[in-house]
């Protein structure tokens, strides 16, 4: 999850039914199972209507996880605490949420321009990642 998560951070994660409003949305970080049953923090950058997948992607990836099932999530990451400053990031407050949400769209935009443009290179794909990183990195110190 870097650069949202950094090495040495610390997160509060509490159960998704125990938390306001208890639906996981596009732009919550949330802790699951992968297949290869390693614990990850993942967004979720969508949510199908009726579905009981959401789709997830670490930020620092190119391309989104398998569907995850919402019963195998373990909980919705509710604070990050930056262990070498000590600043603490509250994410369900409103404007931290509306900027997890454009995450989110972001990193779907990402998603769909390096489908479209495999092999791009390393310049092409940082220049497309910029836009989340100055905003991890400007809101989220």
């Amino acid at each position: 999850m870097h650069p949202f998560i950094r090495p040495g951070d610390w997160v509060t994660v509490i159960p998704s039914a125990g938390r306001a409003g208890g639906e996981i949305r596009p732009g919550d970080c949330v802790v699951f199972r992968d297949r290869g049953k390693r614990w990850l923090i993942h967004r979720v950058i969508d949510c199908p209507e009726g579905s009981n997948r959401l789709l997830t992607k670490g930020d620092a990836l190119l391309s989104p996880d398998h569907p995850v099932e919402r019963k195998s999530i373990a909980g919705v990451v509710a604070a990050v605490e930056r262990r070498e400053s000590g600043r603490s990031h509250l994410l369900d407050r409103p404007r931290n949420r509306f900027l997890g949400r454009l995450t989110a769209r972001l990193s779907r935009f990402e998603t769909v321009v390096f489908s479209a443009f495999p092999g791009g290179g390393i310049l092409f794909i940082r220049l497309v990642k910029s836009p989340r990183w100055i905003l991890t990195r400007l809101f989220f110190p």
